[in-house]
């Protein structure tokens, strides 16, 4: 066996070969007790991900796992049960992200965190959707969301653009927007008071909020605030996009968005006390006139009775008088 070179080279080779092939089996029966205790855990491996996409109940739906959630794990004689909760969107949808508007801190009411105007881009219909943020999903961009129904009137001013009936329909709020913020469109929407606004140097003098198009760098400037937007070169139309309300619209506005914010706001528990000072007030004058009243009416009895009395003692002496007379006669 010594001499024999070539059965020496072949048990060399089928020695390394054994060795490789128990290494493989050492290494994938690790990554399985691995997968299984990271399961156990109730935990989803990575590593397993891709197994999961390919099960006949999954497939064809052409969108990617959101969550994979272990509910439980249970282990049997021959393996090993895990019960897993996997999310999957049925349907995507994309939508526009309509950005609200605010004149001097009033615009419409509703978009708030995870809560959003939206459009679709083929449509023109406004809804205003709560997208939820309690799953981990994997696509950020991809949010579960609800429709949170707006009055009609609104709903239907959003939909034709008709001011008259927004301002009407729609409910509204009182907020600090940035002053400024980039557009999906390149444009720059400006709002806010007491700003200093240039274009590439050059002073821009505007009532906001108004939308500059522009190429050349765009610099705000407020007390304690600097935003600087560098030049863009795609901006194909190069102006600015000021506001179609006018000042009655403005103030129409503002008014709503006062009364709107004190129904929104109203607690009955934080007006008791004023409510209490008020009535206090209104009874307090009623019960100091009822006194000043009572007073008056018993010195003006006082009075009558004094009047009346007198009055019969004058009587009473002439009667008297003329008793006098007669019994002298």
């Amino acid at each position: 066996m010594k001499a024999d070179t070539t059965k020496m080279a072949a048990l060399a080779n089928f020695i390394t070969s054994f060795n490789s092939i128990c290494s493989d089996w050492h290494s994938q029966i690790s990554n399985i007790i691995g997968e299984l205790d990271t399961l156990d855990g109730l935990i989803f491996p990575e590593s397993l991900k891709g197994k999961i996409e390919v099960a006949s109940c999954l497939t064809g739906n052409g969108h990617e796992f959101e969550q994979i959630t272990v509910l439980s794990t249970t282990p049997i004689k021959n393996g090993f049960i895990a019960e897993l909760d996997i999310g999957i969107p049925t349907s995507l949808v994309e939508l526009n992200h309509l950005t609200p508007i605010f004149y001097d801190g009033v615009g419409l009411r509703g978009e708030s965190e995870n809560v959003y105007f939206t459009r679709n881009p083929n449509s023109t219909i406004v809804k205003l959707l709560n997208c939820s943020t309690d799953l981990k999903w994997i696509n950020e961009k991809a949010p579960v969301c609800q429709e949170i129904p707006l009055p009609d009137l609104c709903k239907e001013g959003l939909m034709m653009d008709n001011i008259e009936k927004v301002l009407e329909g729609c409910h509204f709020t009182y907020s600090k927007p940035p002053i400024a913020i980039r557009l999906l469109d390149e444009g720059i929407l400006v709002q806010g008071e007491n700003l200093t606004v240039t274009e590439d140097g050059r002073a821009i003098y505007e009532s906001t909020p108004y939308v500059i198009y522009s190429d050349k760098q765009v610099k705000l400037s407020k007390v304690g605030q600097e935003l600087i937007f560098p030049a863009l070169t795609t901006p194909s139309v190069k102006t600015i996009v000021k506001s179609r309300l006018t000042n009655l619209n403005i103030l129409l506005m503002k008014n709503k968005a006062f009364w709107d914010e004190f129904i929104f706001t109203f607690n009955i528990h934080d007006y008791i006390e004023w409510i209490a000072i008020f009535i206090e007030g209104i009874l307090a004058p009623m019960a100091l006139c009822g006194i000043c009243l009572g007073l008056k009416n018993r010195v003006t009895q006082r009075q009558q009775r004094r009047i009346v009395a007198k009055q019969k003692r004058k009587q009473n002496q002439k009667e008297t008088k003329a008793l006098l007379r007669t019994a002298r006669l």
